[in-house]
């Protein structure tokens, strides 16, 4: 899972965002989805819906991943090579290897936490074929 961000610790009264970011924290994912979507209809912030689509995809809804996750491609708060990695990884998942090569493609292709495990993503995946 991506690492969380939670700039929340230490609060004692817990918002939306907090304990959706304690359940991710816990991998507890199944009930993060549902927190943060809860936290994001408050306050619309893409990096709710960020980790919402990597806590979907973490509970095996891979479908509802993609699709909260492919709003994040233009985005110029959330690592697009983050993204490109999930979409990646999620595309696998419902079985579309093509276009999960070339979202993997896309992370491999830039320098980062993400390069490494495209690469090795992709190499499973291109054997597959």
């Amino acid at each position: 899972a991506y690492p969380s961000l939670n700039t929340t610790r230490g609060v004692e009264e817990k918002d939306k965002k907090a304990t959706a970011f304690a359940a991710y924290d816990a991998q507890k994912y199944k009930s993060a989805v549902n927190l943060f979507e809860n936290a994001f209809i408050e306050k619309p912030d893409t990096m709710l819906l960020f980790y919402k689509g990597i806590a979907e995809l973490a509970g095996g809804e891979a479908a509802k991943a993609e699709k909260d996750l492919t709003q994040l491609q233009t985005s110029s708060i959330v690592p697009q090579q983050a993204v490109f990695f999930y979409l990646g990884l999620a595309a696998a998942e419902n079985g579309q290897s093509e276009k999960a090569i070339s979202q993997l493609k896309q992370a491999a292709l830039i320098e980062g936490d993400f390069q490494k495990p495209a690469i090795n993503a992709l190499s499973v995946l291109e054997k597959k074929k």
